[in-house]
């Protein structure tokens, strides 16, 4: 099937979901949009990604280090970050997509990637492969890698993390994971985050951590509030 056929079926796919979803006005979680989307850990993702991953996120800290990532690097990209370079992999999973869109959305579903959605979007729109993340990482059982969850509550870079992990990456080299501010690379502010350190930070930094203690070596290019070693 060529890329053009492939690209209006998952158009008329969405617009046919959407006018499911108005109609019902549900919001609770719907099959995947894409019949054949396969679950992270049923997918040919799990255990076969690169020894190296980087995973690329939205902060302004990571501009000044996007050229340090190679241009064969094997790139998970998070939310908009998908829009700054060419990546394997984009990943999200905000529910409040669908409620409150945040202005980058629709651009960022323009781009040409392999999408791993969290299971609340990939009942919403197209993609290749979705993921579970509940129950959160701060929920019973408490802080703790689970085969067969992206846990949620670290934010989304931490799935994008486990999804490495998972996928059996023995390097993970974080980008623009800043943890902090209410300012994007492209200039645009959420409000709705605290200015200074992340509410979710001190989880993330302790998911990074026992992914350490499985061996895998965790580092950052840019600036970061999380516990890790920046290069």
């Amino acid at each position: 099937m060529n890329r053009a056929k492939i690209e209006r079926l998952r158009a008329e796919h969405c617009e046919r979901r959407n006018a499911e979803i108005a109609a019902s006005g549900r919001d609770d979680l719907l099959p995947p949009v894409n019949p054949d989307c396969l679950d992270f850990f049923s997918s040919p993702l799990y255990q076969h990604m690169p020894e190296v991953v980087y995973v690329l996120g939205s902060g302004p800290n990571g501009k000044e280090h996007w050229d340090r990532i190679p241009q064969d690097a094997y790139v998970i990209s998070v939310n908009q970050a998908v829009m700054i370079r060419p990546s394997n992999l984009w990943v999200t999973f905000d529910r409040t997509l669908w409620f409150e869109p945040k202005p980058w959305w629709e651009d960022a579903l323009k781009v040409k990637v392999t999408r791993l959605f969290g299971e609340v979007n990939a009942g919403r729109v197209w993609s290749e492969y979705s993921f579970k993340y509940a129950p959160h990482f701060h929920e019973p059982p408490k802080n703790r890698l689970m085969k067969g969850v992206l846990r949620g509550g670290c934010n989304v870079a931490g799935c994008a993390c486990q999804a490495a992990y998972w996928g059996g990456c023995k390097r993970l080299i974080l980008c623009g994971i800043d943890m902090a501010g209410q300012q994007y690379f492209d200039g645009s502010i959420n409000d709705k985050v605290r200015a200074d350190e992340w509410k979710w930070t001190s989880h993330f930094s302790l998911l990074l951590d026992l992914i350490r203690k499985q061996g895998v070596e965790v580092l950052s290019l840019s600036k970061t509030k999380l516990a890790v070693k920046v290069i």
